[in-house]
Parts: structure tokens; sequence; C-alpha cells
């Protein structure tokens, strides 16, 4: 078991569920997932895209305390205060590149596929990526994982 399986099997055993963060790079944004959902609460795994650790893991965390289960296409006011967030399903062709810490984590105990949610977050006027007052650019900072992946991010 490496040390990253430890953790997060530690994490999941003391709280119900651990927080994966993977640095970005010039071609992708940082971004950070929840592991033992599935288990704990037979809830999916949800992502954050674009945000720094500790607002996303901030977010991740008040999704977990409201104890209400993410869903497909539900808009949520109760994750960032004053501020809309949606909640869209991670196309499966995204996994691989996304879940690598959280598929090990399934797969190690020979359990079912995980179901996974984007969390997608507004701008400080509280606009998401898609609506006409988004900022240029602003769909970058988090990438739609909705969709299928028709090709690796950078190539």
């Amino acid at each position: 078991m490496t040390n990253l399986q430890k953790t997060v099997l530690d994490n999941v055993e003391e709280h119900g569920w651990h927080a994966q963060f993977v640095g970005g790079d010039e071609i992708w944004p940082a971004f950070t997932y929840s592991i033992g959902w599935g288990i704990t609460r037979d809830w999916p795994e949800v992502i954050i895209v674009g945000q720094r650790l500790e607002v996303a893991h901030g977010m991740l965390a008040k999704i977990w305390e409201t104890k209400d289960k993410p869903e497909n296409d539900h808009l949520r006011t109760d994750i960032l205060p004053e501020f809309r967030c949606k909640m869209f399903k991670v196309d499966f062709t995204w996994y691989e590149f996304l879940f690598g810490a959280a598929l090990d984590f399934y797969s190690d105990r020979n359990l079912r596929a995980f179901e996974a949610y984007q969390c997608v977050w507004p701008t400080t006027s509280d606009v998401l990526p898609w609506e006409k007052d988004a900022p240029d650019g602003f769909s970058n900072v988090q990438p739609l994982v909705n969709s299928k992946m028709l090709k690796e991010p950078g190539s």
C-alpha cells in the first residue's frame, strides 16, 4: 500500500471521505475531488475544477455537511454563501484522466464503478461559465467534464 492509499483509507475511515488535490499546469487547471462518498453514503464523488485546495475542500465539506446528495443538473445555493453552483454528471471518458486515486481506492476493494459529478462554481458576480455575462476565458478556468472527452487535454 502506498502512502497515498493509506492516507485515503485513513481519512475515509475517520471522516467518511478524503479530498484529493491534483495540481494544475499550463494545460489543465488544478482540481480537487472527493473519495469515499460512494462507500460512506452511496453518493457520487464530486470534483471541483479550477479552485485552490482550501476553497475546493471547503466546498466539498459544505456539500458533505448539508447531507443533500449531489444530483445531475441540480442548481445549489448552499455550497458557497450567496452564490449558485451547478452539478453535472462527469462523463466516464474523463475518469482515467481525473480520478486516479479514486479509481485505485474503489478497485482495491473490488467495488463497482462509481459515479462522479462536477460542481461548477460562478464568478464573484454569480455568473456561471456558460451564461452570457461570463468573462472571456472563464470556461478555461474550470473546463466542463460532463461530455465525452474527444481528445486528451492539451493535445
